[in-house]
């Protein structure tokens, strides 16, 4: 993502549909957590997989703030802040993490307006959770 800088992209978690190869492969690895399957309303908000306590917890980082880790793998300027916010990020515990993520999109907001004064090119959650636009992109909309 951070090399080909789409204007916009949206993310969501892999779904083992039932009846696909996917869904069968994940059944025999006995990855499908049966009951969260049961209750998901969508594919942005989580996963019906289970990978353990630590894969999940990275998995729910990356699926919250997705554009932090683009810009911390691009060549733009501000790379290096969120090469450092995303290693601030998976180093919190679960609780550390369920704290943070109260707060999470407006600190995304906060940034990415400071970026925005300073002129200089990121990636920014904007229009819904799982969407992430570069800001050359929202800028030209406004």
């Amino acid at each position: 993502m951070a090399r080909a800088r789409p204007g916009r992209y949206r993310w969501s978690f892999f779904f083992p549909f039932p009846g696909t190869k996917a869904y069968e492969l994940s059944q025999q690895g006995d990855y499908i957590d049966f009951a969260k399957m049961a209750q998901m309303e969508n594919f942005t908000d989580g996963s019906c997989l289970n990978f353990g306590k630590t894969h999940d917890l990275f998995l729910k980082k990356v699926g919250r703030v997705m554009p932090w880790f683009v810009n911390a793998q691009s060549d733009f300027a501000v790379a290096d802040f969120y090469r450092k916010k995303v290693e601030e990020i998976l180093a919190l515990d679960e609780k550390a993490w369920e704290k943070r993520i109260l707060h999470i999109e407006q600190e995304d907001r906060d940034i990415s307006k400071k970026f925005v004064r300073q002129g200089l090119s990121h990636y920014a959650i904007k229009y819904n959770r799982f969407m992430g636009v570069i800001s050359d992109y929202f800028l030209a909309e406004d």
